[in-house]
């Protein structure tokens, strides 16, 4: 760039900033960095061994300001970089993001191409496989939440294809929440899955999926001196229906849930006993689920051995080391490396990231 635009592009930057100083507000930006490798080894006929490894780079700049009322609101455009390790150019994928957020008294609303890291937690298993974690890292639609320090409730909508001819209508929309008490937790989520079919010349059945979870559990971390100690159990009652061929199942289980942390070293276990949650897996796959997989398995266990190999304000980085084990009665292995960088962390900006995971 000759000298002569580079000093206008600095002067204009200049000017910006000094316009959006007297008018009260401030330039935002953001950019978080994940890296992951993970190596899966499946022995299981509901799933199949491979190894994922990439990255993912998400920048974002915008304006945020604050009203007379304490509220305060950010509006961002940015995109997500996926880049699959060897594949070169031709598979990377450039995904846009842009959405206003608005925050006030405890509620946040944020509209538009969402990062699904503005989310206050993970979702469980069932409803969320990895694999989409890393592909599809934007809740496209709409975001809220409320916070008290007795606990929280978040919604979201999450509009995942406009009708073409190659693309179908699906949309999703889900409600969870969790309220704590001392040691006592009492939560649940409520989803509905909607795949309809195509907009033009192709028809496929419209389906349905929708499940509710009611669960109650124990939070002894405090009480025997460890950094958590959370037990969950509850029911899952599923809601499966293919409209073309008028078929409906009502699938149910009881899962249970163990997260244990002690310093940089942690486990997270589950077991899931009932009907297969998936019915209708083995023919939409996750354009209806976009859970994991093995919860097409009348009964499924999993345990988690993570240690965090490096922490900070604005970096983490862990390993964890998975065990599967489903109606097959095949033990399955599953190793995770994963990195991560957050800018806004790093600015001292973590409010609305409350709970983020490495990978979110």
């Amino acid at each position: 760039m000759p000298r002569r635009n580079l000093s206008r592009t600095l002067a204009t930057a200049a000017l910006l900033l000094l316009a959006l100083r007297a008018a009260g507000q401030q330039l935002a930006y953001d950019a978080d960095f994940v890296s992951y490798f993970d190596n899966r080894e499946y022995e299981a006929r509901h799933q199949l061994s491979q190894t994922l490894y990439g990255f993912r780079l998400s920048p974002a700049v915008g304006v945020s300001l604050r009203d007379s009322t304490g509220g305060a609101y950010r509006l961002m455009g940015g995109a997500h970089y996926l880049q699959p390790m060897g594949a070169g150019w031709r598979r990377a994928r450039l995904i846009p993001t842009a959405y206003l957020s608005m925050q006030k008294k405890g509620f946040t609303v944020m509209l538009g191409a969402i990062p699904y890291s503005a989310r206050r937690g993970a979702l469980p298993g069932y409803l969320r496989y990895d694999s989409l974690t890393y592909a599809r890292p934007n809740i496209e639609g709409a975001y809220m939440r409320y916070e008290s320090r007795h606990g929280h409730c978040e919604f979201m909508c999450d509009w995942r294809g406009m009708p073409t001819r190659d693309k179908r209508e699906m949309f999703l929309l889900l409600l969870n929440g969790e309220f704590h008490w001392r040691w006592v937790l009492l939560g649940g989520y409520a989803q509905l899955n909607h795949k309809a079919s195509y907009g033009e010349g192709r028809r496929e059945g419209v389906c349905d999926d929708a499940y509710l979870h009611a669960y109650a559990g124990i939070d002894l971390g405090p009480t025997v001196g460890i950094d958590s100690l959370t037990l969950r159990c509850g029911y899952v009652q599923g809601y499966q229906r293919e409209r073309e061929s008028r078929t409906r199942y009502t699938p149910g289980g009881l899962l249970a849930e163990l997260t244990a942390q002690w310093k940089w070293v942690g486990v997270n276990a589950s077991i899931y006993y009932g009907a297969p949650l998936m019915p209708l897996y083995a023919k939409y796959g996750n354009d209806l689920n976009q859970g994991d997989p093995f919860y097409q398995s009348p009964w499924y266990g999993r345990a988690e051995i993570y240690a965090r190999l490096y922490s900070n304000a604005f970096v983490d980085c862990h390993f964890s080391w998975s065990f599967h084990v489903d109606d097959t009665k095949r033990l399955s292995h599953q190793q995770r490396l994963v990195g991560s960088f957050c800018l806004d962390r790093l600015m001292g900006r973590a409010a609305g990231r409350l709970g983020r995971r490495l990978v979110q």
